[in-house]
């Protein structure tokens, strides 16, 4: 059998892979400790500086520690141990006096702010707990400072540290502050010091790869150590030994990621097979160093970085032999990982596919000049200085590139996640064409590969998706309408609106539970409409859940963006895109509710959304009571529901009806003016009122009474044959002053979701609207247990999805 020691690490991985997925580790962490001022004790692991805001008038340096073994403590006893912490110091603003930087080893006594991460509660938002728990980090503590710190010290790891320092003191002033950040992460492994605006660059590029210290410094570092021995005449033993020593070290000072592991890894089985005169394997190198890593962390299986990595090795191994032409050889790693780039953001930057023909092959000349830089600024500034003109050249170089490709059209395509079971047979088709690239034609290897790109893209879920997302103490709704052969079904005779468990006739609800991966895909041809999206507990709602959330799912343009009223926690996020010089989303238009007179910060919040869309070219419209949005196949029209008879009859396509405010109507505050929408698509019906309270709710019953064609029973006076709606968005996220008694009586709705923040100021959701809910017998969903919650209907069954847990309310 060909490489046997191969295959059997990719079946520990399968069989690592399959146990992660059955016994997923236990949610831990007190969160009633989360933001409380503690002091804990414990021993220095690791430590490096960050620049936040560099090149800035805000521009300030913190001080990172790792602390392992760390515990709770009033001073003299330790009270609860709090496993591995990481430490945020501001270090410019330390109190004057204050201890120095402690050893790696030394022990030391922190005072802070504690933070527990937590899980993503949205798809495509970054998890934090899963993040720093493969780094096996457990906590941290913010606004930190060093209380006490002896004099202990790990002699090796703390030598490292100050050799590192003293290269990174070179490269700061031998080169331009920019071009010094960047060789730092390069060279050093130190990314503390790069901007938000480089990282963003070289993300959006499609060229962030570079930073990383990976194959590439091994083999001009530890390689070019071996063969310079080896021209020296020294024995074979003797230079691998030399060399290996040197790239442990080399990693044990950039810090281990996965990616520098895996080349180390990699590098030493190489060294082994000189020493015993066997053939090197790539294959079989890369399959030993994955097996390693995830025996002792199984939680890189779900990193982006350790997936990149190992992916782009697998692709140089396999795939790239598969191909056929040089042409179609550079293709190699961005398809192999072209799933990785989708699972974990969504989007695609189709450009790097160009830019990395320019970046890679400069990328040892990088290297190489920077280890100049290095190695001459250490024994002459001015030497050092001229060596990194030509390095500032080919940064500026790729920053140009960079530039550039950000002003063309279509330079990132954003087709959002892809199932398992695309993913799955993505690779199948790839392997295809791995196992014939000695017997298969070339076009029909191209084709393959084609194909299996088009079904990894290929994105159709017919019916409509509403999805309420976890946005803190807010609302932000997202709802997705596939015309992709959905408005092909009768809807004579179904089921009356309702919500009913699996088995039963009618609309049938399949629970799903777990943090499911399946996208929302919005086919060909639709509707995508976001209704509000703000946060007044969450900060930066816009740019860390709302954003990765849209392009997860593939929405990169958002056909109508409704704000029911003006209050800051419905409107954050819009303004933080609208503000956002370059937003990947594009809005084609937004809907404000028609009152005109907002007063204080609601009234602000509207004229800044007015001012910013009139910037961007943005039309902006107006809703108000009878109004009526119809999805078409191309697109969507706006219909007045007084003067068009067919406005409220039952369709087979999305339509969402406006039952407040009234036209050109003045109102108190931002609560009573909330636009109120009624979304119906077949049998699935949803009620959306914003933070509409008791005035708003009198006058949506009284319109709902004067049209029985909309709701046939609304007028009955037996509240148990109320009509009944599908889905209910709790109004005003579940405050006492809303959804009363009377309007669940002729709603009745059968599934209920209230949005609201953990611990919030307003004591949110209210017992009292608990407890009107729960009368009505409708299920109660709450985003702060489920995360965000999808409804995904083709107008005859209901799927219901939590992004954490479905379990309802008792």
């Amino acid at each position: 059998m060909r490489r046997p020691l191969c295959l059997a690490c990719l079946m520990v991985t399968a069989f690592i892979f399959v146990c992660s997925r059955l016994f997923p580790a236990g949610e831990q962490g007190d969160y009633t400790k989360d933001r409380q001022t503690v002091t804990i004790a414990g021993r220095v692991k690791d430590k490096e500086y960050q620049l936040r805001n560099a090149g800035t008038e805000a521009e300030e340096l913190f001080l990172i520690l790792t602390i392992q073994d760390a515990a709770e403590t009033d001073g003299t006893n330790a009270q609860a141990a709090c496993g591995c912490v990481r430490c945020q110091i501001d270090w410019e603003n330390r109190t004057a006096g204050g201890p120095a930087v402690p050893a790696i080893g030394s022990g030391v006594l922190v005072r802070g702010k504690l933070r527990i991460y937590r899980h993503a509660t949205n798809p495509g938002e970054f998890d934090q707990k899963l993040y720093y728990k493969t780094l096996r980090i457990d906590c941290a503590l913010n606004d930190a400072e060093i209380l006490a710190a002896d004099h202990r010290c790990n002699p090796v790891r703390e030598k490292l540290w100050q050799f590192r320092e003293k290269l990174a003191a070179v490269l700061d002033a031998t080169c331009e502050w920019e071009d010094a950040s960047i060789l730092k992460a390069i060279l050093l492994g130190e990314k503390g010091y790069l901007t938000e605006e480089i990282r963003d660059l070289y993300k959006e590029s499609g060229i962030i790869h570079i930073l990383a210290i990976s194959g590439l410094h091994i083999s001009v570092i530890g390689m070019g150590i071996y063969r310079l021995l080896r021209k020296g005449k020294l024995p074979v033993p003797v230079c691998c030994i030399i060399s290996v020593a040197v790239m442990l070290l080399y990693g044990e000072m950039t810090g281990y990621s996965a990616s520098s592991f895996r080349a180390i890894v990699m590098f030493l089985l190489h060294m082994w097979a000189i020493l015993i005169h066997r053939t090197y394997d790539l294959l079989t190198a890369v399959s030993v160093a994955a097996v390693l890593i995830l025996i002792e962390q199984p939680l890189y299986l779900y990193n982006s970085g350790f997936l990149f990595s190992f992916g782009a090795v697998y692709a140089i191994g396999l795939l790239l032999p598969a191909l056929p032409g040089k042409a179609m050889k550079i293709f190699s790693v961005p398809l192999f990982t072209l799933p990785v780039y989708l699972s974990f953001y969504g989007t695609f930057p189709l450009l790097s596919l160009l830019l990395n023909l320019f970046v890679l092959p400069l990328m040892t000349a990088v290297m190489l000049l920077g280890l100049l830089i290095l190695s001459c600024g250490s024994i002459w500034l001015p030497l050092g200085i001229l060596c990194s003109l030509p390095e500032h050249l080919i940064l500026c170089f790729y920053r140009e590139i960079c530039l550039l490709s950000r002003g063309v059209p279509g330079s990132t395509i954003v087709p959002g996640e892809s199932g398992i079971c695309q993913i799955l047979v993505y690779y199948l088709l790839l392997c295809l064409c791995v196992y014939w690239k000695d017997t298969a034609p070339d076009l029909v290897r191209i084709l393959i590969c084609a194909e299996a790109a088009a079904l990894l893209l290929l994105r159709v879920n017919p019916g409509v998706t509403l999805e309420v997302l976890d946005v803190g103490q807010g609302d932000g709704i997202f709802i997705s309408y596939d015309t992709f052969g959905a408005d092909h079904y009768d809807v004579d005779g179904l089921w009356d609106h309702g919500f009913s468990d699996p088995g039963r006739s009618g609309m049938q609800g399949h629970a799903q539970t777990g943090r499911s991966k399946e996208p929302l895909a919005n086919g060909t041809g639709g509707l995508r409409l976001m209704i509000d999206g703000g946060s007044t507990t969450k900060t930066d709602v816009g740019q860390y859940e709302i954003l990765p959330f849209l392009e997860n799912r593939g929405a990169g343009v958002i056909d109508l963006w409704i704000i029911t009223h003006g209050d800051e926690d419905h409107t954050s996020g819009l303004l933080e895109l609208l503000e956002e010089e370059r937003c990947p989303i594009h809005i084609r238009r937004i809907l404000l509710p028609s009152d005109a007179s907002g007063t204080g910060n609601s009234g602000e919040n509207i004229a800044k959304i007015r001012r910013l869309a009139a910037q961007r070219g943005i039309p902006v419209g107006y809703l108000c009571e009878g109004m009526e949005i119809r999805a078409e196949r191309n697109g969507w029209k706006m219909m007045d529901g007084e003067n068009d008879t067919g406005s409220f009859e039952r369709r087979n396509a999305l339509s969402l009806l406006c039952l407040h405010p009234e036209a050109d109507a003045v109102y108190a505050d931002a609560n009573s003016y909330s636009c109120t929408l009624l979304v119906r698509y077949g049998r699935f019906t949803a009620l959306l009122p914003g933070d509409l309270e008791r005035e708003g709710e009198a006058r949506c019953l009284s319109y709902m009474t004067s049209h029985p064609e909309l709701f046939p029973k609304a007028a009955d006076k037996d509240p148990g044959t109320a009509d009944e709606i599908t889905l209910l968005k709790v109004a005003h996220h579940g405050s006492s002053g809303a959804t009363s008694s009377a309007f669940l009586s002729a709603i009745h709705p059968r599934l209920s979701v209230i949005s609201c923040g953990w611990n919030n100021r307003y004591g949110h959701p209210h017992r009292e609207t608990l407890d009107r809910l729960r009368e009505t017998g409708t299920r109660i969903y709450d985003t702060r247990y489920c995360g965000a919650l999808r409804f995904h209907s083709d107008g005859k069954t209901l799927q219901v999805q939590g992004y954490t847990t479905l379990r309802p309310l008792e």
